[in-house]
């Protein structure tokens, strides 16, 4: 049966709206096949209030495609993922805040499936995108790092993963402080990715430096692998 009011045109762009809240309320409430059926049903509305190939749709996309990995059903949250990457493509070219979006949309599928050879040249791409943004959308820059440090991490590339922790970390800083304890996630990768190297003096420094942090609100600690 359709969630659609009947008085409502199906034309109607507030339609797309409504059944995103509509499908959300549902996902809170754990009540996973209507909300399968209304974000299937959102998907269907954008495109008809939209057109098909329009950037518009990529958000609903990728609703879709956080919904079934957390369901579990990585290769159709994939399919999802990998579709609202060839819109913004597209739409916007591969060079651009948008198709970072998208790299980072299949990125996170592989990377929640640990699948990280996979996920390593989405995150890459779509952090050098980022290093190149001015202004406030450079701070999703926090979030490729975040998931491009737990990709070599998974790879066991502490080569890679060290300089990224240590780079990481100026970006922290802006968003919560130099003495934050939010910091702890970012200094304890780095302290152990120096360690696996050999290069224990400058661990114990890093590690000094984690025990002078200063304590914040549980609800204020970063996810090392972030929503975006």
């Amino acid at each position: 049966m359709s969630t659609l009011p009947r008085s409502w045109h199906p034309r109607d762009q507030r339609l797309v709206m409504a059944l995103g809240f509509l499908g959300t309320l549902y996902h809170n409430r754990k009540d996973d096949a209507d909300a399968e059926r209304t974000f299937e049903e959102q998907l269907k509305v954008a495109e008809e209030v939209y057109g098909e190939g329009s950037p518009k749709i990529c958000p609903m996309l990728q609703t879709l495609a956080r919904f079934y990995l957390e369901r579990g059903d990585a290769p159709r949250a994939e399919s999802f993922a990998q579709q609202e990457l060839t819109l913004a493509e597209k739409n916007a070219g591969n060079d651009n805040f948008s198709y970072s979006i998208g790299l980072m949309s299949v990125g996170y599928v592989y990377l929640t499936e640990k699948q990280y050879a996979k996920a390593e040249p989405y995150i890459q791409k779509a952090a050098n995108i980022h290093e190149q943004l001015t202004g406030p959308q450079r701070m999703i820059l926090v979030s490729s790092k975040q998931m491009l440090c737990t990709v070599y991490d998974g790879l066991s590339q502490t080569d890679k993963a060290e300089p990224c922790y240590r780079q990481l970390l100026p970006l922290m800083e802006q968003v919560y402080g130099a003495n934050s304890q939010a910091l702890a996630p970012v200094l304890t990768g780095e302290s152990q990715a120096l360690r696996a190297l050999g290069r224990t003096a400058e661990a114990d420094d890093v590690d000094r430096r984690m025990q002078s942090l200063q304590p914040v609100a549980p609800g204020q600690l970063p996810r090392m692998v972030p929503t975006y």
